[in-house]
């Protein structure tokens, strides 16, 4: 009863986290016990060794002999494993070559193919002849180049024949809507057709792609068996390097041998070799018997060799005709190319209003300064550019890349100074006058001082880098040649812009005799002399000096500061600025004359000197002189101006 009465302690319990979920031990008895209510997981790793030992032998005390003697019979067990099969790692290198072959033949299968005819050399080791058999085979379709320039020739025709009908289209509404019609279509099918040449051209990079996968996979899985055949490969890395070379060029050989039909046994060489002096034996004796004959037949062969290379000159002059004319017709339509061109005159549009304000932006300066290039471009060299780089274009496919043409075209800064001068102000002053008699008087009087004060300058620079100078870095050697071609012919649409840039379109020559009266004025003569320095100098969008040689605006201003005066780097409508209005009638050498309407821009958009007797020195292509009396200069004549 008394022992019934003790009271005794609660057992002391903890609960611990394990794999198999919430384990609650008792410590006072030892035993323990899963309280988690989750399902037990099935475990998937994989039972180790010492696992399984100890699985095996919990029931039982055990040795350190015993033990050493199972993991001992277990290593045995393993490496006989290792001999009956391969390598785990053997397994995966022959895995990923036959995936990659896999894969290869796959994208082999997706790829167009063709129906070709081949031949293939058999040789009979007991007979020692050689036979040919014909055999059909499928290969991949590549595209050739008579397909290409049949391609770029319907395309020069369709822009030949869409030319002839832009020039008669304003007549008749009817044919120009059913012309621009027949344009959207065409359109649509050139671009159907370049999607579907470039899906082809991907197909068979990737073919490529993955044979060259494939054939790596072999190489190192040929080396990795070279390897366990001779362990002390893996002594050296110089050796391991050179024998990894020497399989891949064994396999390179083994391939090419496959593809082209070639025997690679060491018995057909022999007999093939034996032949080989058999049939040079028989050569000389043929030839010592038979020389006469052999001379008159290298005779008609020299003959036919001739005339068969005079063929192929001819072969090649035609091809390279068509394909000039092919290869120099832009592909997008009229109405692309000039929309295009329009939104980057619109941009132009928006820098030359930004000039015209600088003054009401940045007020209350004493002087603006202005060194400007001219705000223009040449549209043939941007649609040049965009056909050489993105193919058949629209408007909105290229809208996005406009903007960086421009910003690197066209930089604009301003720049803030401020100098300290001197004035002469009159200022009044008094005094006081003492007389004889001793009184005074007080008078009035002026004096000058020189004051310092601060003069404000706003130094307004444009710089045009000229397109051409912009987009040819941006091509690479391919896309260079073509903007060159394309910028040759004018992409054969030359009536989309006309005489955009001022060329020789007048006429006139680098030699012209100016009247010796006219000489006698000093300041034309000065004129005249450095404007002569440059006769023949080509005309380059941009170009402002000798160096880079001049277009209209630039030339006009070098001759001026070097020889009477200073306007700076403008435009033609900047020297226009600069001048006075002089009728025709009272014009006279030294004077300048301005064009308007040579492209598209508002006011003076061509500029030259007049020299007299309806003759001007100008910066066309090249600088030249040139007649003004022709019907281009007199339906683009401005007026004429004369410096101030």
């Amino acid at each position: 009863m008394k022992d019934e009465l003790m009271l005794h302690a609660r057992d002391k319990k903890v609960q611990h986290m394990t794999k198999d979920g919430l384990v609650e031990k008792n410590l006072a008895t030892g035993e323990g016990e899963r309280v988690s209510k989750r399902n037990v997981e099935t475990s998937l790793d994989k039972t180790t060794e010492r696992t399984q030992y100890h699985s095996e032998k919990s029931e039982e005390k055990v040795s350190s002999k015993n033990r050493r003697n199972y993991y001992r019979k277990s290593t045995e067990t393993r490496e006989k494993g290792k001999d009956a099969g391969k390598s785990d790692r053997m397994d995966k290198l022959e895995n990923k070559a036959k995936k990659a072959d896999e894969k290869a033949q796959k994208a082999k299968d997706k790829v167009k193919k063709k129906r070709a005819v081949r031949y293939k050399r058999l040789y009979d080791e007991q007979t020692g002849r050689t036979t040919h058999k014909l055999r059909f085979e499928e290969e991949i379709k590549s595209p050739t180049i008579v397909g290409s320039a049949v391609s770029k020739a319907g395309a020069a025709a369709s822009g030949v024949v869409h030319g002839k009908v832009h020039e008669d289209g304003d007549d008749n509404y009817a044919v120009g809507g059913v012309h621009t019609l027949e344009g959207e279509a065409e359109s649509s099918i050139r671009t159907a057709n370049h999607l579907k040449n470039e899906h082809e051209a991907h197909q068979r990079k990737k073919v490529s792609k993955l044979e060259h996968d494939a054939e790596k996979a072999h190489c190192k899985l040929r080396f990795e068996q070279e390897v366990e055949k001779n362990p002390e490969i893996k002594k050296s890395v110089s050796r391991q390097m050179q024998q990894k070379r020497q399989i891949k060029r064994e396999y390179q050989n083994a391939q090419r041998a496959a593809q082209h039909g070639k025997k690679t046994a060491g018995s057909a060489g022999k007999a093939v070799g034996k032949t080989a002096d058999k049939i040079k034996e028989k050569l000389a004796e043929l030839v010592t018997k038979n020389k006469g004959v052999l001379v008159a037949f290298a005779g008609i062969g020299l003959f036919i060799i001739l005339i068969a290379s005079m063929l192929s000159s001819c072969g090649a002059m035609f091809s390279t005709g068509g394909g000039a004319v092919a290869t120099s017709t832009y592909l997008s339509t009229d109405e692309a190319i000039v929309n295009t061109n329009d939104a980057y005159s619109d941009l132009e549009a928006g820098l030359q209003r930004q000039v015209d304000n600088i003054e009401s932006t940045y007020p209350g300066y004493d002087e603006y300064r202005y060194n400007l290039d001219e705000i223009d471009h040449d549209p043939y060299a941007l649609t040049s550019y965009l056909t050489a780089r993105y193919g058949n274009y629209k408007e909105n496919d290229v809208a996005g890349y406009l903007q960086g043409l421009f910003d690197e075209q066209y930089e604009l800064t301003v720049t803030p100074t401020t100098e300290i001068r001197t004035r002469t102000e009159t200022r009044t002053g008094t005094r006081t006058i003492h007389h004889a008699d001793g009184t005074t008087t007080t008078e009035t009087y002026t004096y000058e001082v020189e004051v310092e004060y601060e003069y404000h300058i706003l130094t307004v620079t444009l710089t045009n880098k000229g397109l051409d100078a912009v987009v040819t870095p941006l091509l690479n050697e391919n896309q260079l040649r073509e903007y060159r071609i394309y910028q040759a012919s004018k992409g054969n649409r030359s009536y989309l812009f006309g005489d955009a840039v001022s060329g020789n379109v007048a006429g006139g020559g680098i030699s012209y005799d100016i009247p010796p009266e006219a000489l006698e004025d000093e300041d034309f003569r000065a004129m005249i002399t450095e404007a002569e320095k440059y006769l023949g100098y080509p005309y380059v969008w941009g170009g402002s000096s000798p160096s880079t040689s001049f277009d209209c605006s630039g030339f006009v201003c070098w001759v001026i500061n070097h020889s009477v005066g200073n306007v700076g780097r403008t435009t033609a409508n900047g020297l226009l600025s600069n001048c006075t209005y002089v009728s025709p009638e009272d014009a006279k050498p030294g004077d300048l004359i301005f064009f308007q309407g040579t492209y598209n821009t508002s006011g003076a958009s061509h500029v030259g000197i007049y020299v007299g007797n309806g003759m001007m020195i100008h910066c066309g292509n090249p600088i030249q002189y040139a007649s003004t009396e022709t019907d281009y200069w007199k339906n683009h004549f401005y007026c004429f101006g004369r410096l101030n």
